[in-house]
């Protein structure tokens, strides 16, 4: 069997989020490219190319907690371009920035241009960092949501 290349990476393209798209963590409102918050919308595509979306970065994490999904490719955006990045190749920072659910973090396509957003943000304590880092803070908030579930009786 031959697998053409060029629908494998069609399959796996990130789209733009539709008005009105909801987080497919949190459910709260997902930002498009037009919008100042849309810089820290991340997505996940399914294995049959099918695009979800996520308000911020521990939320795309989390899903994978919540779901026995395998996703395919996942992307952020990158803070100055607002371009689609896949998520292994982003340099992370993180600075006291307000994203949608306050995690703080933005994402760079290269070294250099993470390091001029860090002295562009000093101000906000912006440093390098990692999706451990990410990975560290949104459990920690998964853990609390599953507690808060279990003594609701959910």
């Amino acid at each position: 069997i031959t697998v053409d290349d060029s629908s494998v990476i069609e399959t796996h393209s990130p789209a733009e989020p539709a008005d009105g798209e909801t987080c497919g963590f949190c459910e709260m409102k997902v930002y498009g490219k037009g919008d100042a918050m849309g810089a820290y919308t991340g997505q996940a595509i399914t294995a049959d190319g099918n695009s979800v979306f996520f308000d911020d970065s521990g939320c795309l994490l989390n899903i994978q907690r919540s779901e026995d999904t395998d996703y395919a490719a996942m992307y952020v955006r990158d803070a100055e371009t607002l371009e689609w990045i896949e998520k292994g190749d982003a340099i992370v920072v993180k600075s006291d920035i307000q994203t949608p659910m306050k995690y703080g973090f933005s994402f760079h396509k290269d070294e250099q241009s993470a390091a001029s957003y860090i002295k562009e943000h000093s101000g906000e304590h912006a440093a390098l960092s990692s999706w451990e880092d990410i990975d560290t803070i949104a459990e920690e908030r998964y853990q609390k949501k599953m507690q808060h579930s279990e003594s609701e009786g959910h």
